[in-house]
């Protein structure tokens, strides 16, 4: 039978690319960034695709391979781990997410994790990918941030079309309000900062910093009471938010939250 999950590949910038995988119902992306002495792929994706993604990485590079997840939902960290597990590929995600692992369906022992914390470098030769905690989405995640290339690859914390912050792990917005000023201040004097989220596909234009900068005003201003969103009216994937709230600002597509859970 024809394997209808489909991976393309995108050149983003030199050394940079962009996977996408496209079916069983999912659009989610992954980044292998490239260095002199290493590289690193950013998640991992969802379902086994019509190649091998470990494959995918080989005609790129035959640098060793570290693996970052900016969090543990299993569209990131799918089936396609387990060849770079088996070639003895370092695999890193948050401990803030290891209840996390394992969702959708792809189980992996958490003592194979290194586990990611805020302030990480990852040193791969030439360029430097950056760990930023951003708990949120959920507890765990992180965006990772290469300065001197100015990219940002953010996961599903922010850009990926609807964030989604009304999950019952995700954080109250206090806590994702912090994170988002620690990372305004972090990227402040970067300009032309590319961010490259989860699901790229989900943002109709190219993300920057003023998309950073947009999503902690809207943050501040639903903390502080200045602006409420709007019933959410769409069940999506099949999940039902009676509760929940959208709310849109600037370059922000929606922002989904539970008002239960300001502070």
């Amino acid at each position: 039978m024809e394997n209808k999950v489909k991976f393309t590949v995108t050149d983003l910038a030199p050394n940079v690319w962009q996977i996408h995988e496209e079916g069983a119902g999912q659009l989610v992306d992954c980044y292998l960034i490239v260095g002199e002495t290493r590289a690193a792929l950013v998640d991992s994706l969802m379902s086994r695709g019509d190649r091998r993604l470990y494959d995918i990485v080989r005609e790129r590079t035959s640098l060793p391979v570290v693996v970052l997840h900016t969090h543990g939902h299993g569209d990131h960290v799918g089936a396609e781990l387990r060849e770079f597990i088996d070639a003895g590929c370092e695999v890193c995600v948050s401990e803030k997410d290891f209840p996390l692992m394992g969702s959708f369906g792809a189980k992996y022992p958490t003592e194979i994790f290194t586990k990611l914390r805020d302030g990480d470098r990852f040193d791969l030769g030439g360029r430097t990918l950056e760990v930023i905690e951003l708990a949120g989405h959920t507890p765990g995640s992180v965006a990772f941030l290469d300065r001197e290339n100015r990219q940002l690859f953010s996961g599903d914390t922010i850009g990926s079309g609807s964030i989604w912050m009304q999950l019952d792990h995700s954080t109250d917005l206090t806590t994702f309000l912090d994170g988002m000023k620690r990372l305004e201040s972090t990227v402040a004097g970067i300009d032309n900062l590319m961010v490259y989220p989860g699901h790229r596909n989900q943002s109709p234009v190219q993300l920057t910093e003023r998309y950073i900068t947009d999503m902690r005003e809207l943050a501040e201003m639903l903390v502080s009471g200045e602006m409420v969103g709007d019933p959410m009216q769409l069940a999506e994937g099949g999940a039902r938010f009676p509760t929940a709230l959208v709310a849109r600002y600037g370059m922000v597509g929606a922002l989904v939250y539970e008002p239960s859970k300001l502070k």
